[in-house]
């Protein structure tokens, strides 16, 4: 969950968005964006939805080290 973290922040700083512009725009509380980009609190899948959304991003972008593009995401 560590890398969804950074991968979270860095694509907001990559659009020089604060933290309370992100959360605005994925509608939760910069709190909890705050809490989620630090590790310490794991966010649910529809929390991961609306951050995604926010981001305009595929929720599976935010999963992808690099190392592992062109695999498929397969989901138990």
């Amino acid at each position: 969950m560590e890398q969804v973290c950074k991968k979270i922040r860095q694509l907001r700083e990559d659009k020089g968005w604060s933290v309370r512009g992100l959360a605005a725009r994925a509608e939760i509380s910069p709190s909890a964006l705050s809490q989620i980009e630090a590790g310490q609190n794991s966010p649910s899948i529809a929390t991961l939805e609306k951050i995604c959304g926010a981001l305009q991003i595929p929720i599976v972008a935010i999963f992808d080290d690099g190392e592992t593009a062109g695999l498929p995401l397969i989901m138990r």
